[in-house]
């Protein structure tokens, strides 16, 4: 997206590093100076008169996602009195939040309902000659400046001083108006064209697994003779295949200990759950290898043709634990739905005997290579057109951030 903005007749320097040169007749004021600033609380969890038949809507941190909130995206409340007895404070409607800690951290909103919120959220009341929108845009353009700020460890932040004292460029008030109209209406185009290409990679996603399904459970000859499996999540199968259960086809490996503590330098990539997570000197499996997902992320499976070191919240299969096509039993595993298990037993983790007792279509290692040979020729296209479109959503989201930016401190003429 390539459009030419004027700018100002002059400039002069802030006085402010991040923010550089202004527009002459622009300001820089600190957050304290355009408004009132109070952080949230929460009302004790265990005193269900704070809580219960609630009318005050309350926002947790998790909630501010650099977007305009409407009442109806609220799902807690609390009581006149849980506002009264606690920490918790209320901010009119218009208000800007400001997220101070966790994941969402420099994250804002804009709230178009009075509401209170939690104590990782400052709240800025603006003065009636401040626009809200604009310090809503004013605030997003400053958050690399905001998370510069930040303190402490996995739940850094930042506190309310340092939100008290960002200091923001402010023009005039119609001016104001103008950039926050501007911003709505360019944002709004924006927006629409990353969610219509996240809306196409879901379908990506879905075709995807779609795919891998069909190859595994029906093979790859469309005139092919099926019979019933007897098995729900897999239909009809090929007249010649079997189905088995796992432990039949491959053993689930517990992982090893690992702390941080204990990882010696090398270029052997350590795998959780979820996927490669460090390095170290050594590896505990054979190569290739399949890394199953035991706690955490329960269920996720991961393939790589090089030998690791799998940790104690896995499961792994290599050649020692397998006489089948490694590959073919990774897209199998891929779609078999083993999370579904913990999601019956109740147990926060995945049950090696469940899993081993999960039954499985079972072809002969020839077609199991055909099929895992087809796989990776086809998932290899839709990956690639996968990430081409989030390296497509991430430039839209960086021309956003940097049109916001250069509104907000004048480098472009609204």
């Amino acid at each position: 997206m390539k459009t030419k903005f004027q700018k100002y007749p002059k400039y002069k320097d802030s006085g402010i590093e991040w923010l550089g040169e202004i527009p002459e007749g622009w300001e820089v004021k600190k957050v304290k100076s355009i408004g009132k600033v109070v952080v949230g609380g929460t009302p004790k969890t265990d005193n269900m008169s704070y809580w219960e038949n609630g009318e005050i809507s309350w926002l947790p941190s998790g909630m501010v996602q650099n977007k305009t909130l409407i009442r109806d995206d609220v799902y807690t409340f609390i009581t006149k009195k849980g506002l009264q007895e606690s920490a918790a404070k209320i901010v009119k409607e218009n208000s800007v939040l400001l997220a101070m800690t966790g994941a969402t951290c420099g994250n804002v909103a804009l709230i178009t309902f009075p509401s209170s919120f939690n104590q990782s959220v400052a709240g800025i009341e603006c003065n009636s000659e401040i626009d809200s929108r604009y310090i809503y845009y004013s605030l997003m353009g400053a958050n690399p400046k905001i998370l510069s700020y930040r303190m402490g460890g996995a739940q850094s932040g930042i506190n309310k001083y340092i939100v008290k004292n960002l200091e923001l460029s402010m023009p005039r008030y119609e001016t104001q108006l103008h950039v926050a109209d501007f911003l709505d209406e360019k944002t709004k185009i924006i927006d629409a064209m990353i969610e219509k290409k996240q809306k196409l990679i879901e379908l990506l996603r879905e075709k995807r697994t779609s795919l891998i399904t069909r190859a595994v459970t029906k093979g790859l000859d469309p005139n092919a003779r099926m019979k019933s499996s007897g098995v729900d999540w897999i239909g009809e199968i090929p007249e010649e295949w079997e189905v088995r259960r796992l432990k039949f086809i491959a053993f689930l490996q517990y992982g090893d200990s690992l702390p941080n503590e204990k990882r010696e330098n090398g270029e052997i990539e350590v795998f959780g759950s979820n996927g490669p997570i460090g390095f170290h000197s050594k590896a505990n499996t054979k190569s290739p290898v399949i890394i199953v997902g035991r706690k955490g992320s329960f269920g996720a499976i991961n393939f790589t043709e090089k030998e690791v070191f799998a940790i104690d919240t896995t499961y792994f299969i290599d050649g020692r634990f397998s006489k089948s096509h490694l590959k073919w039993l990774a897209y199998s595993l891929l779609v078999a739905k083993l999370n579904d298990i913990s999601l019956d037993t109740g147990v926060p983790g995945l049950s090696r005997e469940s899993v081993h007792n999960k039954y499985f279509p079972f072809p002969t290692i020839q077609v199991q290579k055909q099929i895992a040979d087809f796989l990776d020729h086809e998932t290899s296209k839709i990956d690639k057109a996968i990430e081409l479109i989030e390296t497509q959503i991430e430039k839209l989201k960086e021309y956003r951030a940097l049109l916001i930016f250069n509104s907000v401190t004048g480098k472009i003429k609204i």
